[in-house]
């Protein structure tokens, strides 16, 4: 009886750790996640929703690698003052990096001038006032924070938010471009959101959603655009007069969101979605 038992428990025991480690609340930049995304081709309820870049001059994995390597600690230390310039070319150590020049001249900005920014104060400081006064929740974000410090997105966004500069992540290659630029050139990804779409019934006239004359049924993506759209960068979406785009869409029973828009606003939408699905 011993030996049966233990038998049961040898045989059962992975599986027990395997659900326990599925079952945790994912980033979906998470150590070990972004190659689990690369391989999965579909998002399962409870986990980080599986998203594909649409460009034909970029991989997936490719990709992944940028990204990675702007959510990882600053190597760099930029003066408040550093030239776009000087910026892009630190950059170009760690991955490809194209200066949009002609865009920066349209609103009147020199790559060589010092742009100016606000001023980020060094580890050491930063831990000391940890110390000394713990943050308030609401004053903490450890989205863009590795070990207390800042990571190199944060660090560059800081430098380029004054003078409506942003990047993107298109053709295998870091952008470093206007707003009003980055609008013009957007970025199309497609997500899996089949675990976050509802099947509703078609209804028919004189009768309520609640009694279907038919089993008809259609994928409910209004919700979830409805939701984006009003949330994650209102003021960009067609619906508003922006140039974005969202189309939903069902291809062998999965349902996908189509969004074409700029990379800061796909890596909020992509925070959402996996929120949502956790």
């Amino acid at each position: 009886m011993r030996l049966i038992a233990f038998l049961f428990w040898f045989i059962l025991s992975p599986t027990l750790l395997l659900a326990q480690a599925t079952d945790r609340s994912h980033h979906w930049l998470s150590p070990g996640l972004s190659e689990e995304i690369i391989r999965s081709s579909t998002t399962k309820a409870g986990g980080a929703v599986v998203s594909f870049p649409c460009d034909p001059l970029m991989s997936a994995k490719q990709e992944r690698a940028i990204t990675i390597a702007l959510m990882k600690e600053s190597p760099f230390q930029w003066r408040a003052d550093m030239p776009i310039s000087k910026i892009a070319e630190d950059l170009s150590e760690l991955f490809l990096v194209m200066l949009d020049r002609r865009a920066l001249e349209e609103i009147g900005l020199d790559a060589d001038t010092p742009i100016g920014a606000g001023v980020m104060v060094n580890g050491s400081r930063i831990t000391s006032q940890r110390k000394s006064k713990p943050a308030r929740w609401w004053d903490r974000n450890e989205a863009i924070e590795l070990h207390g410090r800042p990571s190199l997105i944060a660090t560059l966004m800081n430098h380029l938010r004054n003078v409506d500069i942003t990047l993107m992540i298109v053709r295998g290659q870091v952008v470093l471009t206007t707003v009003e630029a980055a609008e013009e050139d957007l970025a199309t990804r497609i997500y899996d959101v089949t675990p976050l779409v509802d099947m509703r019934h078609l209804a028919s006239w004189g009768r309520s959603q609640s009694l279907p004359s038919n089993n008809e049924v259609y994928a409910d993506f209004d919700t979830l655009v409805n939701l984006i759209e009003t949330n994650v960068d209102p003021d960009t979406w067609e619906a508003l007069g922006g140039n974005s785009t969202i189309t939903g869409t069902t291809i062998r029973d999965r349902h996908w969101l189509v969004f074409s828009t700029t990379t800061m606003t796909h890596w909020k939408i992509q925070r959402l979605l996996d929120r949502l699905n956790q």
